[in-house]
C-alpha cells in the first residue's frame, strides 16, 4: 500500500516539476513544496524525491555557510583592510613590479596603492612605512591568511606600531572591502588603457579579463548561477558583468574579421562601477525609475508635436515645390521659351537617387532641404522637435 502511494506521489511530483508552466517547476525543496499548494505531500517526501532526479542534483546550486567577522567601525582609522593584486604576467612592462598593495580605511574608504617587486615580509614592511608616513595609522588591520601578511617580520612591525592584526575567518573569504577597492581600481585602470590611442601593454587585456572572471566565479560559487532565487543571473546588475566577460572571451579567442566592432563593447566595463559601489547603484536605480515615470509625459508631448507636424503638412504640402532647374545656354529667350525650359522635366536637377531636388524661388537659390521637409511627416516631426528645442527655429519657421 505504501509502495503504491509512493509511486502515485512520484507521478504527481514529476508531472508538476517538469511542467514549465507550473510555478514550482525546476525549483528547490521549499519553493516546490510551496507551489504544490494544498496537495498533501510532506516536505521530506519532496526532498527525497528531488534527490532522485538528475535534473535537480546536477544543477543544484552549491551553498556553503562560512563564519564571517562583522565589520563595525565608528571612527576613521579604526580598521583598515589590505590585499595584494598579482600582476606577474605583465611585470616586464612595469619595470619588474609584480604586485599592487591595496590598503583601505573601512569607514572613509580612503585607499593607498603601492607597487611591489615581491611580497616578502621586508618589502611589505617598507610599503606600510611609506603609508604610515602620511600621518595615519590604523588601530586594526584585517587581511586574508596569505603568508605575506602572517610572516614574522610583518607581524613584528605591526606590534611595534601598536596595530592589532587579524585575518578573515575562513581561508576562502577575502577582505571584502579591500577586494571591492581592487575591482574599482582595476576598472579605472582598464578605462585609462582603453582611452589610449596606442596600448603600450598588449597583454593587459588578459589581466583585466582574469580579474573580472575571478570576481564572477566567486559570486557564482557563493550564490549559484541561475536556477534558484537570488542566484547570480537573477540579479539584473550582474547581467552587464556576464555580457562584458563573455564578449571579452569571444574577442580574444575568435578571429572576428569584419566583426571586430564587437571590441567597442569593452567600454561597457566602465559601467561595472555601478554594480560595485552601492551608492551609485541607488542613484542609477532612482534615475531609471524617474525615466519610467516620465513615459506618459513623453507620449503626451510627442502626440502634441505630431498634431503641429500634421498642421504644417496640411498647410505647406505641394505649395513649396520649386524645382532646381539647370540654366539654359540661350540667354536671349522669349517668355514662352523660358516657360517651356522651366517646365521641361529633363532640365530638372536630380540627386544621386534620381529624385528631383527642391530649390528656393530665386535664381541661384540652391537646394533647400527645409522645403522638402514640409512633404515628409517624419522629417516634419523632426523639424518641429528641433524648433521646440530652439535649434534652427528661425530657419524652420
Amino acid at each position: 500500500m505504501k509502495a503504491k502511494k509512493k509511486v502515485e506521489t512520484s507521478k504527481i511530483l514529476s508531472k508538476k516539476y517538469y511542467d514549465p508552466k507550473h510555478p514550482g517547476s525546476y525549483g528547490g525543496v521549499k519553493s516546490f513544496k510551496k507551489a504544490l499548494g494544498n496537495l498533501k505531500v510532506k516536505e521530506q517526501d519532496v526532498s527525497d524525491w528531488l534527490m532522485t532526479q538528475d535534473t535537480y542534483t546536477l544543477h543544484k546550486p552549491v551553498r556553503r555557510s562560512f563564519k564571517r567577522r562583522k565589520v563595525l567601525v565608528a571612527v576613521i582609522d579604526q580598521q583598515w583592510q589590505a590585499d595584494l593584486v598579482d600582476l606577474q604576467s605583465i611585470a616586464k612592462y612595469n619595470d619588474g613590479y609584480k604586485y599592487l598593495l591595496t590598503c583601505i580605511d573601512v569607514l572613509s574608504k580612503y585607499a593607498w596603492v603601492i607597487p611591489l617587486r615581491d611580497k616578502t615580509g621586508k618589502t611589505l614592511v617598507e610599503a606600510f612605512k611609506a603609508i604610515f608616513k602620511s600621518g595615519r595609522t590604523p588601530r586594526q588591520l584585517q587581511t586574508d591568511k596569505g603568508s605575506e601578511f602572517t610572516n614574522r617580520n610583518f607581524q613584528s612591525f605591526l606590534r611595534e606600531n601598536d596595530v592589532h592584526f587579524f585575518t578573515t575567518e575562513n581561508e576562502d573569504i577575502k577582505a571584502s572591502i579591500a577586494e571591492s577597492a581592487l575591482i574599482i581600481i582595476t576598472i579605472i585602470v582598464n578605462c585609462a588603457f582603453m582611452a589610449m590611442k596606442d596600448n603600450p601593454v598588449p597583454d593587459i587585456e588578459y589581466v583585466f579579463t582574469g580579474v573580472y572572471t575571478v570576481e564572477a566565479a566567486i559570486k557564482i560559487s557563493a550564490r549559484g548561477f541561475i536556477i534558484c532565487n537570488y542566484t547570480y543571473l537573477r540579479d539584473p546588475w550582474n547581467w552587464l558583468d556576464f555580457i562584458v566577460i563573455t564578449l571579452a572571451y569571444v574577442t580574444m579567442g575568435v578571429d572576428l574579421g569584419n566583426l571586430s566592432a564587437l571590441r567597442t563593447f569593452r567600454v561597457l566595463r566602465a559601467l561595472k562601477t555601478v554594480a560595485v559601489i552601492p551608492g551609485l547603484k541607488t542613484i542609477v536605480g532612482a534615475l531609471l525609475e524617474a525615466v519610467r515615470r516620465l513615459r506618459d509625459v513623453g507620449i503626451l508631448t510627442l502626440f502634441m508635436l505630431s498634431i503641429f507636424a500634421l498642421i504644417g503638412m496640411q498647410l505647406y504640402t505641394a505649395s513649396l515645390q520649386h524645382r532646381c532647374v539647370k540654366l539654359s545656354d540661350n540667354h536671349n529667350m522669349t517668355d514662352e521659351e523660358y516657360y517651356e525650359h522651366m517646365r521641361n522635366r529633363s532640365n530638372y536637377q536630380m540627386n544621386a537617387f534620381g529624385v528631383e531636388l527642391i530649390c528656393g524661388n530665386t535664381t541661384d537659390a540652391g537646394y533647400d532641404q527645409l522645403l522638402y521637409l514640409k512633404n515628409n511627416f517624419k522629417l516634419v516631426e523632426k523639424s518641429v522637435i528641433s524648433s521646440k528645442k530652439g535649434v534652427g527655429a528661425s530657419e524652420f519657421l
